[in-house]
C-alpha cells in the first residue's frame, strides 16, 4: 500500500532535512526536523514512519508507539511501506535479513532473552517497512524493560547489562544504520557486532 500523500512548501523542506540528518547519523536533529514537518502537516504517513526509525535509534520506545498509532489512526490497515533508502539495497536487504534472523535465533536460545534485542527488532523492521512487526516489537521490549518507555531516554546513563544494555546498544545500532546508509561494505560486520555482543551478554 502506497503513502498517502507528500509533503509541500516548508513541511516538505523540514522533512528533507529530517532525512539528511538521519542520513548523517544524527537521530536527534533528524527527530526536531521530522517533528515540525509532522506538525505542519500532520496527515502524511511518511513524516511519522521515519520519526519511528529516529525515535528507535535514540531508544525513546514510548514515542516509536506514539508514532505508530498515530500512523494506524491515519490509515488503520497500513501494515507495511515501502524500505527506507538504505534498505531498498539488495546488499543491504539481505544483511537485514541475515540480522533478523540472527536476533530471532538469540531469542530461541537464550532462557531469558536480553530486552535490548526487542528494541533492535523494533528498528530493523521500521528500516523494511514493516510497520505492524516493528510497532509489536516495541510493545513487548517496553513491557520486558520499562525505561524503555521513558519520554527521554538518557542512554549515557541507561541500565547496562553486561556490557549490552541501552548505553552500549544505542551506539551499535547508530554505527549499523550508518554504515546501511554510507558505507555498504561495514554494515554486514556492524550487524555481526551487534549480534556477536548480544550472544555473549549474559543478561
Amino acid at each position: 500500500m502506497s503513502i498517502q500523500t507528500e509533503y509541500s512548501g516548508e513541511a516538505k523542506a523540514r522533512f528533507v532535512k529530517g532525512l539528511d540528518c538521519l542520513k548523517a547519523g544524527d537521530p536527534d536533529a533528524s527527530a526536531k526536523e521530522l517533528e515540525e514537518a509532522t506538525k505542519l502537516q500532520p496527515k502524511v504517513i511518511d513524516g511519522h514512519r521515519y520519526l519511528v526509525v529516529a525515535y528507535s535509534l535514540k531508544l525513546q520506545l514510548q514515542r516509536v508507539v506514539k508514532e505508530y498509532n498515530t500512523i494506524f489512526e491515519i490509515n488503520p490497515n497500513l501494515t507495511n511501506v515501502p524500505p527506507t533508502s538504505a534498505l531498498s539495497v539488495e546488499e543491504n536487504k539481505k544483511t537485514a535479513n541475515e540480522f533478523i534472523e540472527g536476533l530471532k535465533k538469540l531469542l530461541k536460545d537464550e532462557r531469558r532473552p536480553n530486552p535490548m534485542i526487542y528494541a533492535i527488532l523494533t528498528w530493523i523492521y521500521a528500516e523494511k517497512g514493516d510497520l505492524k512487526a516493528s510497532y509489536d516489537e516495541a510493545l513487548v521490549a517496553i513491557k520486558k524493560l520499562p525505561s524503555l518507555g521513558n519520554d527521554y531516554l538518557d542512554v549515557e546513563a541507561g541500565d547496562d547489562y553486561m556490557g549490552i544494555g541501552e548505553s552500549a546498544v544505542s551506539p551499535l545500532m547508530m554505527d549499523l544504520a550508518d554504515a546501511m546508509r554510507n558505507n555498504l561494505t561495514l554494515a554486514k560486520q556492524q550487524a555481526n557486532v551487534i549480534l556477536f555482543s548480544l550472544s555473549t551478554s549474559k543478561y
